[in-house]
């Protein structure tokens, strides 16, 4: 090693490691927030998926069926929702069918997630994720 290069490879550590580490934090949040979309998309499935099979097919209860099942998705997926809107909405089917029509059950969820909760470090904000999933009613459901 020459004398001039005493000391480059600390200057070099020392300037590259922290857009390594910036990298890998930026990943671990993306991460982060695919899960949770993924939680808030599976939590509307179970919710229409409820509401398809209530036994009561009154407006009221299919909403409150529905709702129950997303919040209890989403409590034990770990999902803390600041500004949550369960939308959960009955219709029929748009498709010829013999027999009777189809109903359905349709659940969008709309949930704020801090990103604070999503990274490693104190970030600052919130990010809006979306999901939602439509369940045809269940005409054998008893």
């Amino acid at each position: 090693m020459r004398s001039g290069e005493r000391g480059s490879l600390a200057i070099e550590a020392a300037l590259v490691t922290p857009v390594i580490l910036l990298l890998f934090t930026v990943t671990m949040i993306a991460g982060k927030v695919q899960q949770t979309q993924a939680s808030i998309e599976a939590a509307a499935r179970a919710g229409a998926r409820a509401g398809s099979l209530d036994r009561h097919p009154e407006v009221k209860t299919v909403h409150d069926t529905a709702t129950d099942a997303v919040n209890a998705w989403l409590s034990t997926a770990g999902v803390s929702c600041g500004n949550e809107r369960i939308d959960v909405t009955t219709g029929t089917l748009d498709v010829p069918a013999p027999g009777k029509p189809m109903n359905t059950v349709v659940v969008n969820v709309n949930c704020e997630v801090s990103m604070s909760d999503l990274s490693p470090l104190r970030v600052p904000g919130s990010v809006k994720l979306i999901g939602g999933f439509r369940s045809v009613v269940d005409l054998y459901r008893g």
